[in-house]
Order: C-alpha cells, then sequence, then structure tokens
C-alpha cells in the first residue's frame, strides 16, 4: 500500500510526532492537530456553501451527542451538559456508531472531527464563529 496515513506539520511537538508513529503503526489514519483543524475547518465551509449537514442519518440529537463526543467529554459530562442520563448517552452512541459506519468511540471521533463536527453549534451541524 503506498501513500500517506499520517500528517504532521514540521513545528509538531515530539509527544505528537510519537503518538503519531505509533497510531499509524496500529493501522490509523491520523493528522496532526493543526492540519487536522485546517481540515476540519474546511470540510465544514464546503458543507455550508452546499448546505448538507454532517451526517445526515443522525438525528440533531444524536449529530449534538456526537459533537460533544468529539470534542473529548465522557459519558458523565454529557448526560450533564444534555440534561439526560448516562445510560441515555450510552444508548445515543451505541446507535451513532453504526449510522456513520464506525466502529469504535475513537473512530466516530476522528470522523467527527474530519467532518468539522466539533465546530458545529449544537443541534445545527452550523459551525460557530
Amino acid at each position: 500500500m503506498a501513500g500517506a496515513t499520517g500528517y504532521l506539520l514540521k513545528n509538531t511537538e515530539t509527544v505528537d510526532v510519537l503518538r503519531t508513529v505509533r497510531a499509524v503503526q496500529r493501522g490509523y489514519v491520523t493528522l496532526g492537530p493543526r492540519a487536522g483543524g485546517e481540515l476540519s475547518a474546511l470540510l465544514v465551509r464546503l458543507a455550508e456553501a452546499d448546505g448538507t449537514l454532517p451526517f445526515p442519518a443522525l438525528t440533531n440529537r444524536e449529530r449534538e451527542v456526537l459533537r460533544l463526543v468529539s470534542l473529548g467529554y465522557g459519558n458523565r459530562r454529557i448526560a450533564q451538559e444534555l440534561f439526560i442520563s448516562e445510560k441515555t448517552v450510552r444508548n445515543y452512541v451505541s446507535a451513532i456508531l453504526p449510522k456513520i459506519h464506525v466502529s469504535s468511540r475513537l473512530e466516530a471521533i476522528v470522523s467527527a472531527r474530519l467532518a468539522g463536527l466539533e465546530t458545529a453549534d449544537p443541534g445545527t451541524g452550523t459551525a460557530s464563529m
């Protein structure tokens, strides 16, 4: 297989370089924080330009849960933010994974960040400024 499976900017911190190399060795596709952020912003602009929301199969509530997951929130914090139980959060996450074609929370985070969801307003999927 030829091609890049990880991308970092040249001013990346050593700890992030090591983390990325280990992730690529395990088969993950990774982007450094700045490169990922720039790509996310681009994807949001493209989605806004054609009027589509990231992950159209998701309900607004599922998109909101995924956005909070992509920000690194645990189930307890998501439950507190949304005024729902932790079990309800777990149910949402379980429903979200197959809808976005991933098998783990980590893959969901990567997909959501690549789609620019972590920069979106809750429930709408539109970029916040």
